[in-house]
């Protein structure tokens, strides 16, 4: 599967999740219209640079690790977006891209900088705790390492640092099972 249709998988990923989220909210509301939208424009614009390396360091895969990598594509790509959000709040940028920011079009339509600032940041926050949430609860499920072929031990531990008396050294790194 090529790279460019990898990366959708995950623009689609990020698209569908920010589509459920937005069937949450107990009530229609414009502020939080604000906050899904912003989500949705920041995730799902720009050039994907970050999701493209995150396929392209997973190398050809298929199963398990390819949906892996879609999920940790969208979720990279869904913190760079939180992370602008953030950004045009410290920076004190009013646009991205030819488009209002998420803190400027709140202030604007309101007339208030401080509720502007506070969906700005809260839509940040949204698109942080998706990402993680995404990651933990998509990726979690999927094991990154399989016993032996035939084999009743479990995955080996996750944990790359083992402590001794004098130093912290790393482990012996789990290989990956080449069953066919």
């Amino acid at each position: 599967m090529s790279i460019e249709r990898r990366i959708a998988g995950s623009l689609a990923l990020i698209n569908d999740h920010v589509a459920s989220i937005s069937t949450l909210a107990p009530t229609n509301s414009r502020l939080l219209d604000h906050a899904y939208q912003g989500v949705s424009t920041f995730a799902l614009g720009g050039k994907h640079l970050r999701a493209r390396l995150v396929h392209i360091s997973a190398g050809d895969v298929t199963g398990a690790q390819l949906q892996a990598a879609t999920v940790f594509g969208a979720c990279v790509d869904m913190m760079h977006g939180a992370f602008l959000i953030h950004d045009d709040i410290i920076d004190r940028d009013d646009t991205r891209r030819g488009h209002p920011t998420v803190h400027a079009a709140v202030r604007d339509e309101y007339r208030d900088e401080h509720l502007g600032t506070s969906i700005g940041i809260t839509t940040g926050d949204l698109g942080l705790n998706s990402a993680i949430g995404s990651s933990s609860t998509r990726i979690s499920t999927t094991p990154s390492y399989a016993a032996p072929c035939g084999s009743s031990t479990p995955p080996p531990s996750r944990r790359s640092w083992a402590r001794s008396s004098t130093s912290r050294t790393p482990s012996p790194t789990p290989t990956r099972s080449s069953c066919a």
